[in-house]
């Protein structure tokens, strides 16, 4: 092998180790801000569910049934 095809090797090699390790850390970061961001919706709408569950609790339906 000449110098100039090990010099091509090396440098494509260097270029494809930077990009992977780049889309590595992208694809891991926003997998774990979009994991914090579900947990957060998912424990507001429990809060929410439980609230609404809690003024219905003593109160009746507010929705005629038919007898």
């Amino acid at each position: 092998m000449s110098f100039r095809t090990k010099l091509l090797f090396v440098v494509l090699l260097t270029i494809f180790a930077s990009v992977s390790v780049v889309a590595y850390a992208v694809t891991h970061y926003t997998q774990a801000a979009f994991e914090a961001m579900d947990a957060e919706r998912t424990e507001a709408l429990v809060a929410q569910f439980k609230k609404e569950n809690s003024f219905s609790a003593g109160r009746k339906s507010p929705i005629k049934q038919k007898t």
